[in-house]
């Protein structure tokens, strides 16, 4: 009985460490920032800093499924060494691969900080 709920407990351990969220943040090399608009997208900033990368893809991981469709105001170009991913974002809101996340924090709010300080 004592093997069956170790196993059982490392076994949910393995899956809550390996469950990475929407978006894989492993080996992100860089988030490139754009502005949408009615016109098109205009790339704004651009994040390298490892410390900031972390905290972007900690925010949109701890997100949760929600059925909404919305305008984006800005779109995220995730980039990985051999891979690209999008996410689209709003207020509490980022859509990834047609999937839209509801989020505890308001993604839009830091990506205009981040925009503002680029601008400086």
């Amino acid at each position: 009985m004592k093997w069956l709920l170790a196993t059982c407990v490392a076994v949910s351990l393995l899956f809550a460490t390996c469950n990475d969220g929407p978006l894989p943040s492993k080996s992100i090399e860089s988030i490139t920032i754009f502005a949408v608009t009615t016109e098109g997208q205009e790339k704004v900033a651009t994040v390298d800093d490892q410390n900031l990368l972390a905290e972007l893809a900690r925010s949109i991981n701890h997100s949760r499924r929600e059925p909404l469709k919305f305008q984006a105001k800005y779109a995220l170009e995730i980039n990985y060494k051999d891979d690209v991913r999008r996410v689209l974002v709003t207020d509490r809101y980022i859509n990834i691969s047609g999937l839209t996340y509801s989020m505890e924090e308001d993604l839009e709010a830091k990506l205009r900080l981040i925009v503002d300080s680029a601008k400086r």
